[in-house]
């Protein structure tokens, strides 16, 4: 059997009224792609999936799955019932989880999820990064590092294309919008401009059990 490979795919609806106003055939068919995650979870192959809570263009589906080769992501992906159907644009990337808490996945009733996203300022430093941007992202890292051992962070990862497209992301738990972008822009690489910082308001739809 070959190593399982990480891999990220992120939808967003390709009829923005969809989200606030769905017609019977979009709601029916966005209720079978929830169950064909759901699905995929269940039987080992998907480990975390969730949505961005924005009702507007911005709004966004994340799935972290493993499979053994890239045929077979691209499987998972075209057989996704609101792609094939259309009503979600479906991008795949390859994906490796870095920092894992699942217990930051259940929230009390004061507690919130939140979307951290990162982006290279300079995107050649993917592949060819400064000394000093080296060790601004090795801070950033032990940052999120001791973050995740406190709870506040669940998954954190990095999507393992080089080119500009390449993002980062976490999910955190945190008590208020506020206090998520408190402890986003301690992040070295934020502060030193190493890294170009969101945050957003995130529901965490599904998990599997890594540890």
């Amino acid at each position: 059997m070959l190593p399982m490979r990480q891999y990220l795919y992120t939808v967003q609806a390709t009829r923005p009224g969809m989200l606030y106003q769905p017609t019977s055939e979009e709601g029916h068919i966005a209720g079978e792609h929830i169950a064909y995650l759901r699905s995929l979870t269940q039987a080992g192959v998907g480990i975390f999936g969730g949505a961005l809570k924005l009702r507007d263009s911005r709004h966004m589906g994340l799935f972290v799955f493993q499979v053994e080769s890239d045929e077979e992501a691209r499987s998972i992906v075209e057989q996704d019932p609101a792609v094939k159907n259309r009503i979600m644009r479906a991008c795949l990337f390859p994906f490796r989880i870095a920092l894992w808490n699942e217990a930051a996945f259940i929230l009390d009733d004061t507690q919130q999820h939140f979307l951290y996203h990162i982006q290279a300022v300079r995107p050649e430093q993917v592949q060819a990064p400064t000394q000093w941007e080296q060790e601004k992202t090795t801070e950033h890292f032990y940052y999120l590092k001791d973050q995740t051992e406190k709870g506040v962070f669940g998954i954190v990862g990095r999507t393992q294309n080089e080119d500009y497209s390449t993002f980062g992301w976490g999910i955190m738990r945190t008590t208020s919008e506020q206090e998520a972008w408190k402890i986003a822009e301690n992040d070295p690489a934020v502060i030193q401009r190493v890294m170009r910082l969101d945050v957003l308001p995130f529901g965490v739809a599904m998990f599997t059990s890594l540890e």
